[in-house]
């Protein structure tokens, strides 16, 4: 396949698969040099398999296409206590990490969007709160929605879901 007609919407960043992403990574960041990297890739062994590179120009290439995250922000604050001692601040957008996140494929069985209980057995008289889905602040300011047909937002009534011992409440839910 074409670099071109894969793109960088794919999973893996343009390359074919998982696999395939980490021996690229493996390649890049071993102490290999290039002439040892060209020269494993010309081995019938991995021409038996093919990459969507065949060479360490093209890795290059293909790497430095790989879409990164959001870039680090540097601000000059000063602090209460020390006005004459200004600080610098690294900061990331945390919109633009958001839209990165949801974004992203890699995240997508990670990521957990509502806040749910969990219990540490059937009978769920013990709760635990062991992430911050799972306290008590995150189902208090939850806030679901649903677009309706007339293309307004419009609240979604009170539903509960089971699944194992995780038991998800809708906003309208009383702790």
């Amino acid at each position: 396949m074409k670099d071109s007609e894969e793109g960088l919407n794919n999973t893996f960043g343009g390359f074919n698969n998982a696999a395939e992403w980490e021996l690229a990574h493996f390649l890049k960041t071993s102490r290999m040099t290039k002439g040892d990297i060209n020269r494993f890739l010309k081995l019938i062994y991995v021409k038996e398999r093919p990459l969507s590179f065949e060479n360490v120009a093209q890795l290059e290439r293909k790497l430095s296409a790989v879409p990164g995250g959001p870039k680090w922000q540097q601000a000059t604050i000063s602090i209460k206590n020390a006005p004459d001692q200004p600080r610098q601040l690294l900061y990331r957008d945390p919109v633009e990490c958001l839209q990165y996140l949801l974004g992203n494929p890699t995240f997508k069985e990670d990521l957990i969007l509502e806040p749910y209980f969990e219990y540490t057995d059937e009978t769920m008289s013990e709760r635990l709160i062991n992430e911050m889905p799972t306290g008590d602040y995150c189902c208090r300011v939850q806030v679901r929605a649903i677009i309706g047909k007339d293309g307004q937002f419009a609240e979604m009534e009170c539903t509960e879901y089971i699944a194992g011992y995780r038991h998800l409440h809708s906003p309208d839910s009383r702790l």
